[in-house]
């Protein structure tokens, strides 16, 4: 990602920026209309200096930080059922309903369902930091985010089974005085074990219908 193209130096601990797009119909605000008005009455010198201090701010407001949040080991988002594979494809489902996850994809022969949601926090995962004039703040997913639940059924075995979850986040960044950008975010870990427990509690209920033998 390029730096802005003002003629200004980076500013030192601003990894990314967003380059200003160049549009001739681009709308400003009153006060920065303002001032390039005032910069196109003024000597050259003055002008220039307007200038400078607009492409300043918009140097400050354009900061991103990447997700400090290290990627999980997928051991740590899988769990093993004392249940065969059939009733743990049902407690899947049963997590998938109650959480209100809609089902994008699923393949029952090789033990996949792709969920997706458009709601997480930043509990879930880490969206970075942005960087404007006020300082340093956290990333906010808003409406737009989107959560990806990749689960994955496998048989352990003729009673057993496990269960896995790939979780990606994803959420527009919203920086001053630039369009909005997607940003992949760093999962925490707590979202896939919230879900594995839940599974782990489904699991424990479902059984195979009986079938009481026909009185003789």
């Amino acid at each position: 990602m390029s730096g802005p193209q003002s003629g200004i130096a980076p500013r030192q601990g601003c990894p990314l920026k967003w380059a200003p797009k160049r549009s001739s119909g681009r709308r400003y605000s009153p006060g920065w209309s303002g001032m390039l008005a005032r910069a196109t009455t003024m000597s050259a010198d003055d002008g220039k200096r307007i200038a400078m201090a607009i492409a300043m701010i918009a140097t400050i407001a354009g900061c991103f930080y990447p997700p400090t949040q290290k990627p999980l080991p997928r051991t740590r988002s899988a769990i093993v059922l004392d249940q065969p594979y059939d009733l743990a494809w049902d407690a899947v489902h049963h997590v998938i309903r109650k959480n209100a996850l809609r089902i994008n994809a699923e393949d029952p022969n090789h033990g996949i369902i792709e969920t997706e949601t458009n709601h997480f926090s930043l509990k879930d995962a880490d969206c970075g930091q942005l960087k404007g004039i006020i300082g340093k703040y956290a990333a906010e997913p808003d409406q737009a985010a989107t959560a990806v639940y990749n689960f994955e059924v496998r048989p352990k075995g003729r009673e057993a089974s496990t269960v896995s979850i790939q979780a990606t986040f994803s959420a527009p960044l919203y920086v001053p005085l630039h369009p909005p950008r997607d940003v992949e975010c760093i999962s925490r870990g707590k979202a896939e074990a919230r879900l594995l427990e839940q599974v782990t509690a489904e699991a424990a209920t479902v059984h195979r219908p009986a079938f009481a033998k026909p009185a003789s």
